[in-house]
């Protein structure tokens, strides 16, 4: 990477001019991009998975899914991530089905394309901070993320490439508020990590994990606060901030709720 740009877009503003500009100024007009959808254009269900093929297992699950989206399936991308077996005898294999509404798929794809840039993926915020664990992190066993949003925190559980659980957890912080309501705060996210934990230890057969990375966005005082309630070392992250990767030469930012993705994304077309 050897330029980068963040472009301050205000919800109701001209995103489509502030991307073009910005690749107008770092003059990257036809370089690759890999963008992440913005949490509110899709749902991360997990299911069961039949014995299928890769392509057979997508249709399959679209369907399975019909009843649990808001919207039509017929105007749904579907794509499947396998979870990592159990080590529990018996226990079924696992997936994550990602449901995006395909408008907003072409819409973000468009935008990217109005300004200039080659779209090569869109994919999500849980692959894109799975992408960024593995490249910046390493830790050679599992290790526990969170990646604070407004309004919601996501929880996960990577080892490398595999992701082991991801769950989105409403919730606001208010980095203002006194000592004693971000204790509150605080308690009531560390109740959903250890929930998370739980699952992973016993669904997985697995060690405890000793390590949770808070990412940007999180309350410096929770770094301390969370560690001590969870028996674990609490650590400040690598940035996940809000972005769009344009592969190897440079980068467009946005605060459009979109994450950097270095590694292999989902592959959604735009």
């Amino acid at each position: 990477m050897t330029a980068s740009r963040w472009c301050a877009v205000e919800p109701a503003g001209d995103r489509a001019a502030a991307v073009k500009g910005a690749v107008r100024e770092l003059g990257v007009r036809g370089l690759p991009v890999v963008a992440t959808l913005p949490h509110t254009a899709y749902s991360l269900v997990q299911l069961e998975a039949p014995e299928l093929a890769t392509e057979e297992l997508r249709e399959a699950m679209r369907w399975r899914v019909k009843e649990l989206i808001d919207f039509p399936v017929e105007e749904a991308v579907i794509d499947v991530l396998k979870l990592p077996p159990s080590r529990r005898p018996g226990s079924p294999e696992l997936v994550y089905v990602v449901v995006a509404r395909q408008n907003e798929v072409e819409q973000l794809g468009g935008l990217l394309d109005q300004a200039g840039l080659t779209v090569e993926a869109i994919d999500i915020v849980e692959m894109a901070i799975r992408n960024l664990a593995m490249y910046l992190d390493r830790p050679n066993r599992p290790r526990a993320y969170l990646h604070m949003y407004s309004g919601q925190t996501v929880i996960q559980i990577v080892d490398g490439p595999e992701l082991y659980l991801s769950r989105r957890v409403p919730q606001d912080y208010d980095a203002d508020a006194d000592a004693a309501l971000l204790h509150a705060q605080m308690e009531n996210l560390a109740l959903e990590v250890q929930r998370s934990l739980d699952y992973f230890e016993s669904h997985y057969d697995q060690r405890p994990i000793t390590r949770i990375v808070l990412g940007p966005g999180a309350p410096a005082s929770f770094v301390p606060m969370l560690g001590e309630q969870l028996g674990l070392i609490a650590l400040e992250g690598h940035p996940i901030r809000p972005a769009v990767v344009v592969e190897e030469q440079c980068a467009l930012h946005h605060n459009l709720q979109q994450t950097a993705v270095f590694g292999d994304p989902l592959g959604f077309e735009a």
